[in-house]
């Protein structure tokens, strides 16, 4: 069986992509002006969208498992990771609304509609950023070469020495 480290690890990958592949077929579908690919976006975002919820539930357990299991995480970089996902979270579900209400177009009259699609191409490509920065933090917990993560970090945990932080002498030995 699962636990909550690794569904958070499954789940957490679906809106990081899902919601910006939607948004960016959504754009396509508007510039080619194509109802049918507008609304395939928009489809795609709302499926993809939704496994933030499931990726916040297990947040909080999978944070358990790793500050139990993994003694040299920062809790810096947890907490860095909290924040974007809570912020990421709420984007994704104000771009899900405001999908829905374009899908359903609701309400019917066609200025509210290019207004609230105008607003939910703003709220999907914000949400899409902050929620690959929330994913990017996420990967940096457990493999610190991934950002610029302390010293000690690197040193507790073999496998993710920086080539590039190597001293001289070892730069030298490399060029033989």
């Amino acid at each position: 069986m699962f636990d909550q480290l690794q569904l958070h690890l499954w789940f957490n990958h679906i809106p990081i992509i899902g919601t910006a592949i939607g948004v960016l077929i959504v754009l396509g579908g508007l510039l080619l002006k194509s109802d049918v690919i507008r609304k395939t976006g928009l489809v795609i975002y709302v499926v993809t969208g939704l496994a933030v919820f499931p990726a916040n539930f297990t947040g909080e357990g999978a944070e358990d498992i790793v500050e139990d299991k993994v003694s040299w995480v920062n809790d810096n970089q947890v907490h860095e990771h909290e924040e974007l996902a809570e912020t990421a979270m709420t984007l994704t579900v104000i771009g899900l609304v405001l999908a829905l209400l374009v899908l359903f177009q609701f309400p019917r009259q066609a200025s509210l509609q290019r207004l609230i699609t105008a607003a939910y191409l703003m709220v999907g490509l914000a949400g899409c950023v902050v929620i690959g920065l929330a994913g990017h933090e996420g990967g940096k917990i457990m493999r610190p070469h991934l950002g610029a993560a302390s010293t000690e970090q690197r040193a507790a945990s073999p496998g993710t020495e920086n080539p590039g932080t190597a001293g001289p002498e070892q730069n030298e030995a490399d060029n033989d």
